[in-house]
């Protein structure tokens, strides 16, 4: 049975890839990075992961730390926060869900202050009946933790549980806390990159919530 369903952040509540994978570009300019045209971060492992990863492809001689840098790309996101938007059909599926009694969750792999940032823009503090962010755990996606933790807080089983999530690293993370996932894709490249879900949507709309109870 569907007892609770847990979203993650960015990606997925929130249409803001492209303003993330701006504000790394930003920072790696201001350190004299010119990266390729098709230029992108890594979804669903952190800020710190993708630093450790930006570091090495680029050799980038810095004195800043990774917690330097990725408060540095936080500093850019939040200023274009006023672009993002929440993905539609998103405030219908919660609403829906909670008429049938089901807890929701946000289980996100970014900080806390970023995170009531975005909450507090948006106006959606009461949608969540509890919050997860990356201060709670110490393992990042792929790892289950958060997941775990975020169904123990909210007194279910992970087998009651259903994710949506926009990152393969986001997929394998739920499969592995023993939930059912819906992968948010929308690239043909993101399908590939969620194919381990058991189900693929392109946006909140095409899912029939009642469906929640059969996946599992």
């Amino acid at each position: 049975m569907l007892r609770a369903v847990i979203f993650d952040l960015n990606g997925t509540i929130l249409s803001d890839e492209d303003e993330y994978s701006l504000s790394f570009l930003r920072v790696l300019e201001s350190l004299g990075v010119k990266p390729e045209k098709n230029f992108s971060h890594t979804k669903g492992v952190g800020l710190k992961a993708n630093w450790e990863f930006f570091k090495e492809k680029y050799n980038l001689k810095t004195d800043l730390t990774l917690d330097e840098l990725s408060n540095l790309t936080q500093i850019e996101y939040l200023s274009l926060l006023p672009k993002v938007r929440l993905r539609k059909g998103f405030v219908e599926l919660v609403n829906n869900l909670r008429k049938i009694g089901v807890k929701i969750a946000l289980a996100s792999s970014n900080n806390y202050s970023v995170v009531q940032a975005v909450i507090d823009h948006f106006g959606i503090a009461d949608f969540f009946d509890v919050i997860t962010t990356m201060e709670e755990v110490s393992l990042s996606k792929p790892s289950p933790q958060i997941f775990t933790i975020t169904a123990e807080k909210l007194g279910v089983e992970p087998y009651e549980c259903l994710v949506f999530e926009d990152s393969k690293a986001g997929v394998e993370a739920a499969i592995s806390a023993g939930m059912a996932v819906v992968g948010l894709a929308r690239t043909k490249e993101d399908k590939e990159d969620l194919s381990d879900a058991h189900k693929i949507i392109s946006g909140f709309s095409e899912f029939n919530f009642s469906e929640g109870k059969l996946i599992n």
